[in-house]
C-alpha cells in the first residue's frame, strides 16, 4: 500500500511527460505547416495524437490531412475532435471547426460494398476496411479508387473507381469460388445467396437503386411516345402528299390546270382567283404538311431522349467512372446502352 503513491506519481509524471512532447510536436507541426509543407506536418500531428490524444491533437491531424487531399482521414479526425463538446478548444474555435468539417465533407464519397461470400476483406487503396457483410457503408476520398474484395479459396475481384466528393457509389461483387466451373460456380453463388445474412441482403437489395426504376418505365414511355409521334408524321406526310396530286390535277373543262400554288398564294388561271375546292384542298394539304413536321420533330426529340434515359439507367457491368449508373451483380458501375 505504500508504494501506491510512488506508482501514481510515476504515472502522473509520464502523463505530463507525454502531454508536454505532444505539445511540442503540435507547435513544431503548425510551424511547418504555415512554411507549406503540409505532409510533413502530418506525422508530428499523428504522432502528438498517439502520445495525448486530446479534440486539439485530432482537430490538427485532421486540418492537415485536409490540406494534402485525405478527405476521408480528414473528416473522421475532425468530426471526433468536435465530439469533445466540453473542451475548452473546441468551445472557442467550434464555429470555425464546423465549417472546416463541411467543406471536408464534400471531398468524400460515400461507397456501399455488398460482397459474397460472407468473410471477404474489402479493401480501399490496401488498405483493409472490414469483412463482409460491412457494418456501414465506406467513406472514401474523391477521385481514383482502389477496391479490392478477397477471401481464401476464391478468386479476388479488384475494381478501379472513380469518385466523386459528396456522391454515392454502390458496388455489388461475387467471388468466384477457385477451380469450380461456370455453371458449379453459378449454383455455389445461389446457395451463397440463401445464406447470406439478413442485413446484407437488405442492402443488396437497396443497391439495385429502385429510385431509378421510374425514370427507366419513364424511358419506355418516351419510346412508345416516340412511335406515335413518327406514325404521325408519317401518316400525314403521306397525307400531304396525296393532297398535293390531287390539287396539281384539278383540271377545267378544256384540261387546263386551274389551281395554282406559287408558295405564298393560291390563285387559278391568269392568277384569277381561285376555285372554292382549290383553296379548301390547299387548306388541307398545308395542315397535313404541318402535322407531319409536328409529329417527325416530336418523334425524334422523344425518340433522343428514350436513348439518353436507357443509357443513363443502364445496369452496370464494370466502370472506371462515377457516374454511378446502375448496379450489376458481377462487378461495379457503369454506364452503358441495355434495352
Amino acid at each position: 500500500m505504500a508504494l501506491a503513491p510512488f506508482a501514481d506519481g510515476i504515472q502522473q509524471a509520464r502523463a505530463a511527460d507525454a502531454a508536454t512532447e505532444a505539445e511540442s510536436l503540435i507547435q513544431r507541426g503548425i510551424l511547418l505547416r504555415k512554411a507549406g509543407d503540409d505532409a510533413a506536418a502530418v506525422p508530428l500531428f499523428e504522432r502528438a495524437y498517439s502520445l495525448h490524444p486530446t479534440a486539439r491533437a485530432a482537430a490538427q491531424v485532421g486540418f492537415a490531412e485536409q490540406a494534402i487531399g485525405r478527405f476521408a482521414d480528414a473528416e473522421k479526425h475532425v468530426a471526433e475532435a468536435l465530439q469533445a463538446s466540453n473542451d475548452p478548444w473546441i468551445r472557442k474555435y467550434r464555429a470555425t471547426i464546423e465549417q472546416a468539417l463541411s467543406v471536408i465533407k464534400e471531398g468524400v464519397c460515400t461507397v456501399e460494398v455488398v460482397a459474397e461470400p460472407p468473410g471477404a476483406t474489402v479493401r480501399v487503396n490496401g488498405r483493409q476496411e472490414g469483412v463482409t457483410p460491412l457494418a456501414s457503408p465506406l467513406r472514401v476520398t474523391q477521385g481514383t479508387t482502389h477496391l479490392e474484395v478477397s477471401a481464401s479459396g476464391y478468386e479476388s475481384v479488384e475494381r478501379n473507381l472513380t469518385l466523386k466528393g459528396g456522391g454515392y457509389q454502390s458496388v455489388v461483387i461475387r467471388l468466384k469460388p477457385m477451380g469450380v466451373a461456370p455453371a458449379a460456380a453459378a449454383g455455389d453463388r445461389s446457395r451463397l445467396a440463401a445464406t447470406q445474412p439478413a442485413a446484407a441482403s437488405v442492402r443488396e437489395r437497396d443497391v439495385q437503386e429502385p429510385k431509378r426504376d421510374w425514370l427507366r418505365v419513364a424511358g419506355w414511355g418516351a419510346f412508345a411516345a416516340a412511335g406515335v409521334g413518327l406514325t404521325l408524321g408519317t401518316v400525314e406526310y403521306l397525307d400531304y402528299r396525296s393532297k398535293v396530286i390531287e390539287f396539281n390535277g384539278k383540271r377545267d373543262e378544256m384540261g387546263n390546270k386551274r389551281c395554282f400554288d406559287d408558295g405564298t398564294s393560291i390563285f387559278g388561271p391568269d392568277r384569277s382567283s381561285p376555285a372554292t375546292d382549290c383553296t379548301q384542298l390547299a387548306s388541307k394539304y398545308a395542315a397535313a404538311k404541318r402535322w407531319s413536321i409536328v409529329g417527325f420533330a416530336g418523334g425524334a426529340a422523344l425518340l433522343g431522349s428514350a436513348i439518353v434515359i436507357m443509357v443513363v439507367t443502364s445496369p452496370s457491368r464494370e466502370s472506371k467512372t462515377a457516374l454511378n449508373c446502375g448496379v450489376h451483380v458481377g462487378g461495379s458501375l457503369v454506364c452503358q446502352g441495355r434495352f
